[in-house]
């Protein structure tokens, strides 16, 4: 399996009225239910989707940052540890890991 599509991402919609997600370099990599029936027809999802590439460059920040490894059990060590398996399953659904 591949990475995704290097982020930022965009949301737009095209001349035809599509919904779409476009890369950085402009390339649109999804397209709505009238191509694709699988996909979210809730615009939302799609703004979310949208941001995703920024959300986990942030989160991946957030832990690398975290000083709460020297303080477990507290709710900070916990909310660490939960973002540290937010980032093994982005690594999974990447290939990077098991």
């Amino acid at each position: 399996m591949s990475a995704h599509t290097p982020g930022p991402w965009t949301f737009c919609i095209n001349e035809y009225g599509t919904w779409t997600l476009l890369s950085a370099s402009g390339e649109s990599f999804q397209g709505n239910a009238r191509y694709y029936p699988y996909v979210s027809d809730n615009k939302a999802d799609w703004v979310l989707q949208a941001e995703a590439p920024e959300l986990l460059a942030a989160l991946t920040d957030i832990i690398a940052e975290s000083t709460y490894d020297d303080y477990p059990n507290t709710p900070e060590h916990k909310s660490l540890e939960r973002g540290r398996a937010v980032l093994a399953k982005f690594a999974k659904a990447e290939g990077k890991a098991s």
